[in-house]
């Protein structure tokens, strides 16, 4: 790790990624392994996502494509073949960003931040998943269980079971209303909900 090359044991040392992003970086994941190369994706406060072919025998990763969108961004996935983006920003917009074509479409999915934005893939079944600090869930953009009716949190984070038969989030203080606002006698929690019948695997 890079801890251990700074106090000197460096004898597997960590190599750096080519232009990084100018601010903090909201998502991080590699390409899936059906993908056509080896990649690394990097969504970023500075409003951009940001690709990498990765040469993990040369330790090199090389810039490969770039977008700049209008907003920061919260998170990125994948789609199933690698040859696709989805990232999220902070005013409740979803992109899809065609690597091959290098076109970007947009859908305004939440009324407030995407705080998490995952590609579900299941036999017959691809599906955008999100997760809002509106209070709400998204599957494939559409909402379909409003939390706000039982959840008074926001959503901060959000997964699928490998088998696509549960959906997790987690429920949060929302820190874009700022730290004067957040009531600490509110425990985050951490909840599972069962996806839709026509969701699961056939």
């Amino acid at each position: 790790m890079a801890a251990d090359a700074l106090n000197g044991h460096d004898s597997f040392p960590d190599f750096p990624v080519c232009e990084p992003p100018s601010d903090s970086v909201s998502a991080l994941e590699f390409t899936p392994k059906t993908a056509p190369f080896n990649g690394l994706c990097a969504a970023s406060w500075d409003q951009t996502v940001q690709v990498w072919e990765v040469d993990s025998s040369s330790k090199t990763a090389t810039p490969k494509s770039l977008q700049k969108m209008a907003a920061p961004l919260l998170d990125a996935s994948w789609n199933g073949d690698g040859n696709r983006i989805y990232a999220s920003d902070c005013t409740g917009s979803v992109f899809e960003w065609n690597l091959d074509a290098n076109h970007v479409s947009q859908r305004k999915c939440h009324t407030a931040g995407v705080r998490a934005c995952r590609w579900l893939w299941t036999p017959k079944t691809p599906l955008l998943m999100t997760a809002s600090w509106d209070k709400t869930l998204c599957y494939a953009a559409d909402v379909l269980y409003p939390l706000a009716v039982v959840i008074t949190k926001a959503i901060t984070k959000c997964a699928i079971s490998s088998d696509g038969l549960l959906f997790a989030y987690a429920l949060g203080y929302d820190w874009s209303m700022g730290h004067e606002h957040c009531d600490h006698r509110l425990k985050p929690q951490i909840f599972f909900h069962p996806c839709l019948e026509d969701m699961r695997p056939k």
